[in-house]
């Protein structure tokens, strides 16, 4: 298995929000293993090896091994990671076992290359991203950590979608590009926003008008 990133988890007895709460403030994230036609079972980490380990963006697209403790080593994927609402924490890791014959779906991250010497780019334009990840589907053994997206040739006011990506051999995406609908834009080369004389006209003189209404709403008041 290349590249396989070891973590160890401990088998989890008590179940429930209560004890799943305990966890968390004893520095373990409680989490799931399940998938390959065998039974679910719950599992913690620690806190801190877990944090380390997703501070690396490959490793939510990556084969994982999840040695647990008593059980042994299996590999799997990373399906879900719950967080907080408003405080870096992460709640809850979902693993998904794999079949090394049979395949997964995974969202793999996009990266873009050839950005310093895109024309649009060198003509001042700005470079927006509409999709950052993609969804894809292959066998284990031919998962990629991220997908690649040549942007090298692309002019001011142009796009480049769904269908403009070099796919590794053994890996399709999970949608059909056969329409516009689902050959959705990746990434964009617009030109910058610039206001008209009108618009900075209007702008300018806004405030001003808001300044005259106030003071003539306090005329009519004292004069009332």
């Amino acid at each position: 298995m290349k590249n396989s990133v070891r973590l160890n988890a401990q088998v989890r007895d008590q179940l429930g929000k209560r004890n799943s709460r305990r966890m968390r403030r004893e520095d373990q994230i409680p989490g799931i293993l399940y998938g390959a036609g065998t039974e679910a079972q719950p599992v913690h980490f620690s806190s801190k090896e877990i944090i380390n380990a997703l501070a690396d963006e490959s490793n939510y697209s990556r084969i994982l091994t999840v040695n647990i403790e008593g059980l042994g080593e299996q590999q799997a994927v990373l399906k879900q990671v719950q967080r907080h609402p408003s405080r870096p924490k992460i709640l809850h890791l979902d693993f998904l076992r794999i079949d090394m014959n049979k395949k997964l779906t995974m969202a793999v991250p996009i990266h873009l290359i050839g950005s310093a010497t895109a024309p649009g780019v060198k003509d001042g334009g700005i470079l927006s991203h509409h999709l950052t990840e993609v969804e894809i589907q292959c066998l284990p053994g031919n998962l990629p950590q991220f997908i690649e997206l040549d942007i090298s040739q692309v002019e001011l006011g142009h796009s480049l979608h769904l269908a403009d990506i070099k796919l590794p051999s053994g890996v399709e995406l999970t949608v059909a590009l056969d329409d516009d609908e689902h050959n959705q834009p990746v990434v964009s080369i617009l030109k910058p926003y610039i206001p008209t004389a009108a618009e900075l006209a209007s702008e300018s003189a806004a405030p001003e008008a808001k300044e005259t209404e106030v003071i003539e709403e306090k005329s009519k008041e004292s004069e009332e």
